[in-house]
């Protein structure tokens, strides 16, 4: 154990530096559609963002448990792997401390393998944009490895069925064991999140289509949907007034959605043949990943919400065309409170969005 302990280390100490995939960029986007001026405080800071270079860092070996890795690195550059928004948070450190402790735990062998997750993985939006940005970097550097897929995220039904999906292959491991990866490959994060790379995203979203048997010019084989993302059935951010505002939805043409429904195909074929969407922010939205090339979004947000702009930015990605509608707050203190919104409003609004020039 001892000699085996000290390869080991050797390799550890032989680490190689992060190889620069996809190189830095500063995005610059345009504004919403319907733009106010009173409401241009908050968007104004998306319009201009820099994102780091992507690269890959092979560690050899590396230990992983449920949402931790240990791999020779210094603790901080290990979280911002696993952990990239909330290093320093407990459980980010708590196991293991050093190579030692790894080596005299009963492990779970295995060659080469690459690690995409990061503790928001099992929440749609990160998985679908987070951690399939990372998917993508590695193929782009000729690395094909199954993804390690700790249970914890692939608990979660739509994590095994989008890999499923795009053909990828994956290794689930149990979360009370620990993995040892002769040959890890880890990918740095493609920017702050909520934040896509536009080549990234733009390649994951012709990627999807293209698996779904969808053409990725605005020419589908069906015609065009309008569909309205219900949160009806979600614990949060529901829309508590949306049985008022569904006969005004139907007069305007819009299928309601329940995403939590439908499977992650069903999603991918329903989604892609979308040319405008409208809902509540929520992980709904995260699905004009397939739709129509040029299509439409309509989000629903908290009255003077200045913080969650990743819809925003995904739409602005992708090159869809971003519109907004605001909600009144039933509770200011929560940020996932329920909202109710005034129907003459978004009927002005999905009026103006349907009349504009990609919608006539």
């Amino acid at each position: 154990m001892a000699q085996t302990g000290m390869r080991d280390h050797n390799k550890i100490k032989k680490i190689k530096k992060i190889k620069k995939i996809v190189p830095g960029t500063v995005l610059r986007r345009q504004p919403p559609r319907n733009l106010e001026d009173v409401d241009e405080w908050m968007f104004v800071r998306e319009y201009r963002r820099e994102l780091p270079s992507v690269g890959i860092r092979i560690l050899s070996p590396a230990y992983i448990r449920k949402k931790s890795l240990y791999g020779g690195l210094f603790r901080r550059a290990q979280g911002l792997v696993t952990h990239p928004w909330g290093v320093g948070a407990a459980d980010a450190y708590r196991w293991p401390v050093s190579l030692e402790l790894c080596q005299r735990q009963e492990s779970v062998p295995f060659e080469k393998a690459v690690l995409v997750t990061d503790n928001w993985s099992a929440n749609y939006f990160h998985w679908m944009v987070d951690s399939l940005q990372r998917v993508l970097v590695a193929q782009m550097a000729g690395i094909n490895w199954p993804i390690m897929l700790p249970e914890y995220f692939a608990g979660q039904a739509f994590v095994r069925e989008s890999l499923d999906f795009l053909g990828l292959s994956y290794e689930i491991c149990a979360d009370d064991q620990l993995q040892r990866v002769k040959t890890l490959a880890t990918i740095t994060s493609a920017g702050p999140s909520g934040n896509p790379h536009p080549i990234l995203v733009g390649t994951l979203s012709k990627m999807l289509r293209a698996a779904n048997g969808m053409p990725c010019k605005p020419e589908a084989h069906h015609a065009a949907k309008r569909l309205w993302v219900s949160r009806k059935n979600s614990g949060k951010r529901r829309i508590s007034n949306e049985e008022v505002l569904l006969p005004l939805l139907n007069e305007h043409g819009f299928e309601s959605v329940y995403s939590e429904d439908l499977s992650f195909v069903d999603q991918m074929e329903l989604f892609s043949q979308a040319s405008v969407i409208v809902g509540m922010h929520g992980a709904g939205l995260t699905n004009m990943l397939v739709a129509k090339p040029g299509a439409t979004i309509l989000e629903i947000r908290r009255r003077d919400d200045d913080s969650n702009n990743c819809y925003f930015a995904l739409a602005s990605a992708i090159g869809h065309e971003y519109w907004y509608l605001q909600a009144d707050t039933l509770d200011s203190t929560n940020p996932d409170s329920d909202v109710s919104v005034r129907p003459d409003e978004l009927d002005l609004m999905l009026t103006r969005v349907l009349n504009s020039g990609r919608n006539r």
